[in-house]
């Protein structure tokens, strides 16, 4: 349990010792566009239009929308890039999902700086951020499969499509770790 955190822990703690390096700078700058575009949307989805949006280098950012409910609207800024944060964590969460959610995201973005975007800086960076996205989801690999035997695992990524040792799965349980291999027979047979 404790190894399942250290992870997360260490990338936070790199995220808040390079926070104000250029490295981070268009993740900010992607979270200030999801925080715009969190307004736009709940304008939208009550009724109003996204008349524009403009992010400037300085992390500042505007939605500009007319109609909707301006409650909703004027608070959706922070929850929808806390929502949109979390949909991309749920639907990339497996590799095999990794690809087309990127590109879902990179398309998502291309079209958005299309139609929204007004500002000369914005529309640069979200239309830059949306072809590196798009880019970067075709070089993803596929999740690994072992195309023999069809055999779909996690621990093929570690130990290939090696019919021996893919039999040789460790399974986990809540409460302990037992190493069982599966029948020989779905082993030679090719239906893992």
């Amino acid at each position: 349990m404790k190894s399942r955190l250290l992870l997360p822990l260490a990338l936070a703690v790199v995220f808040v010792v390079l926070f104000d390096s250029p490295l981070v700078y268009p993740f900010r700058l992607f979270v200030v566009f999801l925080h715009e575009l969190g307004h736009g949307v709940v304008a939208l989805l009550t009724g109003g239009r996204i008349v524009s949006i403009a992010i400037s280098s300085d992390e500042g950012g505007v939605c500009v929308t007319q109609g909707g409910v301006p409650f909703l609207v004027l608070n959706a800024g922070y929850l929808g890039s806390l929502l949109f944060g979390a949909l991309f964590l749920l639907l990339g969460a497996r590799r095999r999902n990794a690809r087309p959610v990127v590109l879902a995201i990179g398309a998502f973005t291309l079209l958005a700086a299309l139609v929204y975007v007004r500002s000369w800086f914005g529309f640069a960076y979200t239309l830059g951020a949306g072809l590196v996205l798009s880019f970067v989801s075709l070089k993803l690999r596929p999740a690994a499969t072992c195309a023999s035997s069809g055999f779909r695992s996690p621990a093929s990524l570690v130990i290939g499509c090696n019919r021996r040792k893919a039999a040789r799965v460790i399974y986990t349980s809540p409460r302990r770790r037992t190493e069982t291999p599966p029948p020989l027979s779905a082993a030679s047979s090719g239906k893992l």
